[in-house]
């Protein structure tokens, strides 16, 4: 994350060229040229916030190639609420980015009395992140969106009735790539894509995280959502629970199991029991609303 000074005017030739680690650069109000190969190569660069007078465009080669491979450019055209950013059009909000220091975030619950959703990298490169907590009023968090927060451990979502579209993590990189997660609350339902050209869930292969909670009133859990996470590793073989919903089979299950999920169970996830042969029987409890995709596939 670099910050360019309202002193300076100009950058010149290949001054960042080649940066490849570089994520995030916020450009000064006194700003008036960028020479032609300044940021050639800065291929991880995703979120510029600009400051000046400059006209800069998301995946345009012009201003040194600043903004060839940004997901999101900030202007002073946006919108500032305290220290986020952003963009309405076509009834479509957008918190676009987040220029704050604090370790503990919570964004606006509304914007203009209306729902919102967290664009591609807006919190990308908050080095000091810690905490975040995610208000009912986001409809869905892109992809990038927390990506290289080097300090985030802990996620809120918080509790309401409507679904969470979330981000993926993909094959490199994702919505908390090199994100050191150790704790998750999840007060709501929540989807995300797990095809072959989306990856898998955007919690998917988090060694460090360790803690998960569950709200009661979630009923629903898409694929693999906790695969390769220290808290599933830590889970006995057997039936694993997540609050009201059965998320997975573990271990090899024995020949002719017969098996009943527990009273108040309102869910039972995707893939929970995928594979598993030698289930005899299984029993419901009125209280289950939803099964996940693939939840028995390979069973018989």
């Amino acid at each position: 994350d670099i910050n360019i000074p309202n002193s300076v005017t100009d950058i010149n030739g290949a001054a960042f060229y080649e940066c490849t680690k570089l994520s995030s650069i916020k450009l000064g109000e006194g700003l008036v040229n960028i020479v032609s190969n300044a940021f050639f190569g800065c291929t991880s660069l995703r979120k510029v916030i600009n400051f000046s007078n400059l006209n800069i465009i998301a995946g345009s080669e012009e201003f040194g190639y600043v903004a060839k491979y940004a997901d999101v450019v900030v202007s002073q055209n946006d919108e500032r609420v305290d220290d986020f950013f952003f963009r309405s059009k076509d009834n479509d909000n957008v918190l676009i980015a987040y220029i704050g220091h604090e370790k503990t975030v919570t964004p606006p619950s509304n914007y203009k009395n209306q729902n919102y959703r967290i664009g591609k990298s807006a919190f990308a490169s908050c080095s000091e992140l810690y905490s975040i907590s995610i208000p009912t009023c986001v409809t869905s968090i892109d992809d990038y969106a927390f990506s290289n927060c080097y300090s985030l451990k802990k996620v809120t979502i918080e509790t309401g009735d409507s679904i969470l579209t979330m981000g993926y993590n993909g094959w490199e990189k994702g919505l908390f790539y090199a994100c050191p997660l150790e704790e998750i609350t999840i007060l709501r339902n929540i989807i995300y894509g797990t095809n072959l050209t989306q990856g898998y869930s955007p919690f998917y292969n988090k060694e460090t995280l360790e803690e998960i909670k569950f709200g009661d009133n979630v009923t629903m859990l898409p694929n693999a959502a906790f695969e390769g996470t220290m808290w599933y590793q830590k889970q006995n073989n057997g039936v694993v629970y997540i609050g009201r919903i059965l998320y997975k089979y573990k271990g090899v299950m024995p020949t002719n199991s017969n098996i009943t999920l527990k009273e108040g169970t309102k869910g039972v996830a995707g893939l929970a029991f995928k594979d598993c042969s030698n289930l005899n029987s299984i029993s419901f409890p009125n209280s289950v609303v939803y099964i996940g995709s693939n939840a028995f596939n390979g069973c018989i």
